[in-house]
């Protein structure tokens, strides 16, 4: 009788699987990079910095962008 071993899948056990906790240390990083990024670049055309760094970390790239092509605080055409 052949017994089988106590893990079917250990044909798989040799490859790197992302888990759940990879996934969300990618994110938490991911996060942060635009976060920083967003308040840096707020902090240069004076915007609020905090409200940005929040936008930056939930928006990601979407919030970067949209800053980018805000004008900078102080310097609209007057009317």
């Amino acid at each position: 009788i052949e017994l089988l071993p106590l893990n079917h899948f250990h044909f798989i056990h040799h490859r790197r699987v992302f888990h759940l906790m990879d996934t969300i240390v990618l994110f938490i990083l991911y996060g942060f990079f635009f976060a920083f990024l967003t308040a840096l670049i707020a902090e240069k055309k004076g915007y609020p910095v905090r409200n940005w760094f929040w936008l930056g970390f939930l928006l990601g790239f979407i919030a970067t962008g949209i800053l980018l092509f805000q004008p900078k605080k102080g310097t609209g055409t007057p009317k």
